[in-house]
């Protein structure tokens, strides 16, 4: 996906929601996950460089708590979650960055 061009990029997400949705309708959840995914890796190589920032916090889709970023790889983003009034979990952890959103949207709203 990393050598398609905008407009490829974005045809293949149209594709892939199109499959999704028919594998959701047929009740294929495993193969609607997969889809899921690979739509998200897609939607994050469209997010444009610097958008997410080492040291950033942030909101993950279908996650609890605020991710802090300590380094960003590519179209991933490591770091710590800050569960609500807890303290930072001490195992890193990686998500796509079109995974993240700042602390006051709300991804579940889109």
């Amino acid at each position: 996906m990393w050598q398609m061009s905008q407009e490829e990029l974005l045809a293949e997400m149209e594709r892939l929601q199109k499959e999704a949705e028919r594998c959701r309708e047929e009740g294929r959840w495993n193969e609607w996950e997969v889809l899921k995914r690979r739509y998200d890796v897609a939607r994050s190589h469209l997010v444009e460089a610097g958008t997410v920032r080492v040291g950033g916090q942030y909101r993950v889709e279908d996650h609890e708590g605020l991710f802090t970023v300590t380094r960003v790889r590519g179209i991933m983003a490591f770091g710590y979650f800050t569960p609500p009034g807890n303290d930072p979990t001490q195992e890193e952890q990686a998500f796509l960055v079109a995974l993240l959103h700042p602390p006051g949207d709300d991804p579940d709203e889109k």
